[in-house]
């Protein structure tokens, strides 16, 4: 967690955080109806332990909750391996029967998976589209942290929830 991090929910929502570290702290099984894992998946050196880890965690009918960039997308075709929203730092990239595939060897089904939206601010705008010297303007201006009226599709990025069966 980001320094200065744990201090917004315990202000916004009266919530107990911390900066230790969240493996040392979760129960060891069956204890969550639901995990989010958003802007995660991608970048996980070993997506199958993890599934595996939530699995674990989950009771069974719990849900988990990811966004993934789908390797076959457009946009993936498109940019090819400057894919440029995700590279370099993503590690894995899945089509979407790879992923409905992996979750159900993990002990999920999919239950549903639909275009992700989202409201990014103006500076994650920019430096997706690598125009990083507009940064700088933007943050003399006070409109880099602002976001987005409503939220917009994400070319090539899956909202994927799966629940346990097993």
């Amino acid at each position: 967690m980001r320094r200065g991090g744990a201090e917004k929910p315990r202000r916004d929502i009266a919530a107990t955080s911390s900066r230790s570290s969240l493996r040392a702290r979760l129960p060891a099984v069956a204890a969550f109806d639901l995990i989010i894992m958003l802007g995660t998946v991608s970048n996980l050196a070993d997506p199958h332990a993890a599934r595996t880890h939530c699995h674990r965690l989950l009771r069974v009918g719990g849900r988990l909750y990811f966004n993934l960039p789908l390797a076959g997308s457009w946009p993936a075709r498109l940019y090819g391996s400057r894919f440029w929203m995700y590279s370099p730092s993503c590690c894995t990239f899945m089509s979407l029967a790879g992923c409905r595939s992996a979750l159900t060897r993990s002990g999920f089904l999919l239950r549903r998976d639909t275009t992700d939206y989202q409201m990014p601010t103006l500076a994650k705008l920019v430096g997706h589209l690598k125009l990083r010297a507009v940064h700088p303007w933007l943050e003399r201006l006070g409109l880099a942290r602002l976001s987005l009226p409503v939220a917009w599709p994400v070319p090539g990025v899956q909202s994927i929830l799966a629940e346990k069966v097993s």
